[in-house]
């Protein structure tokens, strides 16, 4: 069970630098020289990219297309859990095709000359990248259509303040769409896409090997069983893995070891409370309170998210996933409900 105030450290949101307040002067400095964001781990082309096979080859063969016609790639939708690799992805398209990427929030964009001012500065082959696309607003969205399909911006004017319409001619870009929830892009968005890729969760074996390349980068000796240990825990999510990384690595330097071991890594967990398929504080304080609270379901979204204290999308897009895809949770029609093998886990972290 969670327990010395360790369960938020797991956290699975992103967060901002790591801090090893546990540790002497001389080791945070070593702990902090070692400390590089994801993206100092990410893979930078697609032939360093694994676990997702499928993907990786079907952007070979369009990237080779694109190269031989000497164009820019059609755009790309990116779909499926958090955490996978869909900015790493756009980015590692960027380096292959050699343009420039562009990043933005989608829900963040809150007025159509925000991003009217981005899509003017694209030069010729440039990258678009739109995550969380699905959250883009609907009136933004009609304005973008015709950007996206003829690169032309249309501008309409206003005749009570005699402003007139501007139609602006754009360079060629690639619009790669980043979603978690594909079921929510409006139909005529989604039929601009070109390219549709599915990111599937990745499996034990794959995130292995992504902890070894993330740990030689961070300068971290690890051996073969530690890595299995923090897979096993990631719920076959990369950006999940590369941070119970970072958590195991702490743990051995406050602890003076030279390196990561499996017991090292196994004891770490046992401190922070992970269980061995990836449930932390939040997933099991959700069980709990659907065990207990509301005896076993069926209980609303809303009602879940007030009892534990955390936000419904929260719950929604980072919690109820892997306890769904693990047996421990059923999500009908009239609400969510624990399953027997839930029922058991909650009695075992109880007794």
């Amino acid at each position: 069970m969670p327990g010395n105030g360790a369960d938020d450290i797991l956290d699975v949101r992103p967060t901002g630098a790591d801090v090893v307040d546990d540790l002497d002067p001389m080791e945070q400095e070593s702990a902090e020289n070692c400390v590089l964001p994801d993206a100092a781990v990410s893979p930078q082309r697609l032939d360093e990219f694994s676990g997702q096979p499928e993907a990786v080859h079907y952007l070979q063969v369009a990237l080779a297309s694109c190269r031989a016609r000497r164009s820019a790639m059609g755009h790309v939708l990116f779909y499926g859990p958090p955490g996978l690799g869909k900015t790493t992805l756009a980015q590692i398209i960027a380096n292959e095709m050699g343009v420039e990427a562009h990043v933005l929030m989608a829900p963040a964009i809150s007025k159509a000359a925000e991003l009217a001012m981005t899509l003017v500065r694209l030069k010729p082959g440039d990258i678009l990248f739109l995550d969380e696309i699905h959250a883009l607003d609907r009136r933004i969205g009609e304005m973008f259509y015709n950007a996206i399909e003829r690169f032309r911006l249309e501008i309409p004017g206003s005749d009570d303040h005699g402003v007139p319409a501007v139609s602006i001619d754009l360079a060629p870009f690639t619009l790669i769409g980043a979603t978690t929830r594909p079921g929510r892009l409006e139909l005529p968005l989604r039929d601009r896409f070109e390219h549709s890729v599915h990111l599937r969760r990745y499996d034990v074996d794959g995130l292995s090997e992504i902890v070894a390349r993330s740990a030689n980068l961070m300068g971290v000796d690890i051996d073969a069983g530690a890595c299995r240990e923090v897979a096993l825990r990631s719920r076959g999510t990369p950006r999940v893995a590369n941070r119970l990384l970072r958590r195991v690595r702490d743990f051995a330097l406050a602890g003076g070891e030279a390196s990561v071991t499996r017991d090292c890594a196994i004891r770490t967990f046992d401190w922070l409370g992970v269980t061995a398929d990836g449930l932390d504080r939040a997933s099991l304080q959700y069980l709990t309170a659907l065990s207990e609270r509301f005896e076993g379901g069926p209980a609303g979204l809303k009602s879940l998210s007030a009892a534990i204290g955390e936000s419904s999308d929260y719950l929604e897009e980072e919690i109820e996933p892997w306890l769904v895809l693990q047996g421990y949770v059923n999500r009908g029609r009239n609400g969510r409900v624990l399953t027997s093998k839930g029922q058991e886990l909650v009695h075992e972290v109880g007794s």
